[in-house]
């Protein structure tokens, strides 16, 4: 799972500027240029990541050839932007509070799939990986028995001792919603597909600026 996150981030970020280059021709510059254009995006995070990726590729290449500088994208760790120091939130312990959240998801300026995946969330309780990442072919909406999410045991942050799909039972108000939703986009690949039309789904950072929007 990690590896194809890995692979998708690089293919949209990376490969669409660098990845007809030979990677001796690729300068500082142009890896502070791919960076750049993420963080512009408020996605930090996945600066980082792919940031991290870059490096480890650029060191593969130099066990291959003599001329690649391992080091050539070392400085551009320069452009990201510093991480505020962690505070956790608040947890939602009470329907009142959730439901206020929601409430204020329907008016802010987000969205549609941005504001569909909080109620995924919400009404499901699972986590933003699996939201952000969730396929309509996971989804059962019209089960005899009630609506169904399965998870593939892949997807799961924990798998040792799992040896099964994690199964999650959906509300019927929810499916309904989830159907209409369904209707909209039209119900294959991602639930909630990035808004640049590239194949990709939206990202977890995009949840996290809208929960610090709605939850102070």
């Amino acid at each position: 799972m990690h590896v194809a996150t890995s692979k998708r981030a690089l293919e949209r970020n990376v490969l669409p500027y660098l990845g007809n280059l030979p990677i001796v021709g690729i300068t500082t510059p142009m890896y502070a240029n791919v960076i750049e254009r993420i963080v512009r995006r408020g996605s930090n995070e996945t600066a980082r990541k792919v940031l991290f990726n870059i490096r480890r590729i650029i060191a593969l290449a130099k066990t291959r050839d003599n001329a690649a500088d391992k080091h050539i994208a070392d400085p551009v760790s320069e452009v990201l932007v510093q991480i505020k120091p962690y505070a956790p939130r608040r947890a939602l312990l009470e329907f009142p509070a959730l439901g206020d959240v929601l409430r204020r998801a329907e008016v802010a300026n987000l969205s549609p799939a941005v504001r569909m995946a909080l109620r995924l969330a919400a009404f499901t309780a699972q986590r933003v990986g699996n939201i952000v990442e969730a396929r309509w072919n996971h989804f059962d909406l019209d089960a005899p028995n009630g609506a169904v999410w399965v998870i593939p045991r892949a997807a799961m942050k924990v798998q040792s001792g799992r040896f099964f799909d994690h199964k999650v039972l959906i509300g019927r108000t929810f499916a309904a919603e989830l159907r209409q939703w369904r209707t909209v986009t039209g119900g294959r690949g991602f639930l909630f597909a990035s808004p640049t039309g590239n194949g990709d789904h939206i990202t977890k950072e995009s949840l996290s600026k809208a929960y610090k929007k709605l939850w102070n």
